[in-house]
């Protein structure tokens, strides 16, 4: 009904006329009247009267009115027309039509037979024996019904089935099981089958596939090669494209053959052969992913897939749910490929390059000073109570060998320049412009490095490079992190380098995934987490539901969940996840529990609860800085458009040094503070925020930004101490409590909760600085600057890497 909004009814003075009932469809009543002892003629579901027929309750006395209802049922039968009678032809077997398991013959028979009239009944009447009438007093029911409930039901799982259906009494269930004896002695192995069939999870696991080998000795010719390695640094220096870089090398040909003659022959022509010479190229492996399922396959096995000896479109046959008894047959069977008639070759529809890491550590090993330059951190001094690089952080001092917690520490200063501890990134950026198109790319830096070369761009490890146009989703992000996992054991195990710059006859290193730093979407994905929204991954607090508003409110119980999540339990709901054979079932699982499968978890030492960090950059800056200027203050009316246009004209007034950055133009512009940067959300509240807000906000409001500056100031030093991260803390407490009391419960976000772990994440991780994403942000963009995105596809990848 519409609502009224006639003056009258608004003002309360019109006289209500009695609303009429919303017509509703009447469901159906499938009740029977039974005729036992225990229900004497109460309706009943038809299963029920079944069942209580079965076990002897129809050989009672009837009363009285059933038997007139039977009495003119069989009267009207002989007459020849009966009122609702069917053909017992058309009847399937019982056993079928109620959806039960396949039944020993006994118990079908009995069934069968206890199901007939009762003796005084049939010589009351001139009607034959219902076992020779083609009718039945038996309703008959809708054809299918139940057939497909229990397909291929394990023993104990047709139990279960059977409670559901005839659970009304004890003595049913007993009857039932009393009757199974001979039918489970005989159906032992399907049990045992089905059994393993329930252990049997979904294949992450890549094909296999021989990593290519970069071990050769470039070929450079000692005339000219300072020429190329010249043409390469002027490249990486400027950012020049591969098409200006390979002009350039063209005319440096010209010149040289036209001044040297036959002596410049050799020179390269192409940047291709002027890399190959130096020997700089990247080497991918290319996977095939499906566009649905993400299950990765051979790019040459989908290219080169042939059917009848004719060049044919390959499909995907992945199994999501091999435990299912229903759909363990049944494959994903989405096209790989695409036939490309016009040239008659077959085109990926999307492709997964992937470099190994181990090849990419080979290379850097015969790098002169990388072992030097990784050896640096056994040489410092260390403090107790000061923090200045991951060093002095908790896990790097802590982490063990081996799984037993007698043996040594993994990272010791005799093996400072074998053993490597990876930092792991994943994020998504845009490498086209004027398209939603999201690529995603995996990093992994090596934390031994000296923090000011850790993350340039020479050290940083380019795993693999998920293909677009949209995020891949949850755990569909296992096929492509199985790659990469698959390495990381065997680097756990020890790898052995055929040569180093320091050691020509080779030598063994092993590594260890130890942190894994993304923004809060990609780092739950990676280690398996449930949403932000719903949970925290790190302590026991959940979500408030408040209406449709979801909020992380509730300090004043703090000790009761501020407690740290136990990584084995996260281990065993993981395995629990797996176990769930339909999607629905997994969805309730991870909502119950907040728990995912993720490849991570083969790693026998990784701790998916503290290895996994809160990034300050996308937590303190990208979120609570801008939550608070804009959805509280801006929002609120806290500051006015005037205030905002006030506020730029002070900040045009303020010099900086260059070396800080500079606010774009853009606060008073729109809704205020358009397309901020989380590097210009530090300057603001660093630089900028104290004398350029305070005399427009309330006294609440000062004690917020105040906390907030002091805040930033400490945690982006590159010195802590042990004081400052407990100062920080409490103030991110009491804004909590400030903007809770002040602005509502509904204001308290994720990301303010997750500031609270910050101060965990320090003592593990030394300093904030150390495990930021700024340094993998930037290579994303100069992974979007490279021409080779330009393509509609990603099949370049292998050779203009950049």
């Amino acid at each position: 009904m519409g609502r009224n909004r006639s003056i009258s009814s608004i003002i309360g003075k019109a006289t209500r006329r009695p609303s009429q009932p919303m017509l509703t469809r009447k469901k159906r009543d499938n009740k029977v009247p039974c005729y036992c002892n225990q229900c004497n003629g109460k309706l009943v579901l038809k299963r029920t009267k079944l069942f209580h027929e079965s076990a002897g309750g129809s050989t009672t006395t009837i009363q009285d009115s059933g038997n007139e209802q039977l009495s003119a049922e069989l009267l009207a039968h002989d007459a020849g027309s009966p009122p609702h009678l069917e053909p017992e032809t058309h009847l399937p077997p019982l056993e079928t039509e109620i959806g039960l398991p396949a039944l020993g013959t006994e118990t079908t028979d009995a069934l069968r037979t206890e199901t007939s009239l009762p003796p005084h009944l049939e010589t009351e009447t001139d009607s034959p024996a219902l076992g020779t009438e083609p009718h039945s007093l038996i309703p008959r029911r809708r054809p299918r019904r139940y057939t497909q409930v229990t397909d291929d039901l394990s023993d104990s799982e047709a139990e279960q089935y059977i409670e559901s259906l005839f659970g009304e009494d004890e003595d049913s269930d007993e009857h039932y099981k009393r009757q199974r004896i001979d039918h489970d002695d005989a159906a032992g192995s399907d049990s045992e089958t089905n059994l393993l069939i329930s252990e049997t999870f979904e294949d992450y696991s890549p094909p296999n596939f021989e990593p290519p080998r970069n071990e050769e000795e470039p070929t450079i010719d000692g005339q000219f090669s300072w020429i190329l390695l010249w043409i390469m640094n002027f490249r990486i220096r400027f950012n020049i494209s591969e098409t200006a870089t390979e002009s350039l090398v063209k005319f440096m040909k010209l010149v040289l053959t036209e001044i040297g003659g036959n002596e410049f022959t050799n020179f390269p022509s192409t940047l291709y052969l002027a890399k190959k010479s130096l020997g700089f190229n990247d080497r991918f492996h290319s996977f095939v992913p499906c566009p649905k399922c993400h299950k990765l396959y051979n790019k040459d096995e989908v290219v080169n897939f042939r059917r009848n000896e004719t060049l044919s479109i390959m499909r995907c046959n992945h199994i999501e749910f091999p435990n299912s008894s229903s759909r363990r047959l049944n494959p994903c069977d989405i096209p790989l490929s695409r036939k490309l008639d016009y040239v008659g070759i077959i085109q990926p529809e999307l492709v997964f390059p992937y470099a190994g890491i181990r090849e990419q550590l080979a290379t850097m090993f015969r790098r002169k000073g990388f072992e030097n330059s990784l050896r640096h951190w056994a040489n410092r001094s260390g403090f107790d109570d000061i923090l200045t690089d991951i060093y002095d952080g908790r896990v790097w001092k802590t982490f063990k060998g081996t799984n037993d917690e007698t043996s040594p520490n993994f990272f010791r200063p005799e093996v400072a320049d074998s053993h490597l501890g990876l930092m792991l990134n994943l994020d998504w950026f845009q490498p086209f412009d004027g398209t939603n198109h999201s690529t995603g790319v995996l990093y992994a830096a090596i934390c031994n490095l000296p923090r000011d070369i850790r993350f340039k761009r020479e050290n940083l490890l380019i795993i693999s490079i998920l293909p677009g146009p949209n995020e891949v989703s949850l755990h569909k992000i296992n096929h492509y992190l199985a790659p990469m996992v698959d390495e990381l054991e065997s680097l756990w195990s020890g790898m052995t380098l055929n040569r180093t710059y320091e050691y020509r006859e080779g030598r063994q290193i092993r590594a260890a995934l130890i942190l894994v730093s993304c923004d809060i979407p990609a780092a739950r994905k990676i280690c398996g987490h449930i949403s932000a929204l719903a949970a925290c991954h790190r302590c026991e607090k959940r979500e408030i539901m408040k209406i449709i508003n979801i909020n992380f409110a509730g300090m004043e119980d703090m000790e009761d969940w501020f407690i740290t999540r136990d990584s084995s339990q996260h281990r065993q709901n993981a395995i629990g996840w797996r176990r769930c054979n339909s999607d629905a079932a997994r969805s309730r699982f991870a909502k119950q529990t907040g728990v995912r499968w993720s490849e991570l978890l083969r790693l026998p030492y990784f701790d998916p609860i503290r290895f996994l960090t809160v990034d300050p950059m996308h937590c303190l800056f990208l979120g609570i800085a801008k939550w608070i200027v804009k959805k509280i203050w801006v929002d609120e009316g806290v500051l006015t458009p005037d205030n905002l246009k006030n506020i730029q004209r002070k900040m045009n007034q303020i010099q900086v040094p260059a070396d800080l950055g500079r606010i774009p133009r853009k606060i008073d512009c729109g809704e205020g503070f358009i397309n901020f940067t989380a590097d210009q959300w530090r300057t603001f509240f660093t630089i900028y925020a104290t004398t350029s807000l305070w005399e427009y906000l309330s006294a609440i409001d000062r004690t917020i930004l105040t906390h907030f500056v002091r805040v930033c100031s400490v945690l982006v030093g590159r010195i802590l101490t042990f004081d400052l991260i407990e100062e920080a803390a409490e103030r991110l407490i009491k804004i909590i409590k400030l903007i809770e009391e002040h602005y509502g419960r509904d204001k308290i976000t994720p990301n303010l909760h997750l500031s609270l772990h910050l101060q965990e994440c320090s003592h593990d991780f030394g300093p904030l600085y150390t495990f930021w994403c700024f340094s993998f942000e930037r290579m994303n963009g100069i992974l979007g600057n490279c021409n080779f995105f330009s393509l509609p596809i990603y099949d370049n990848y292998d050779n203009e890497m950049c």
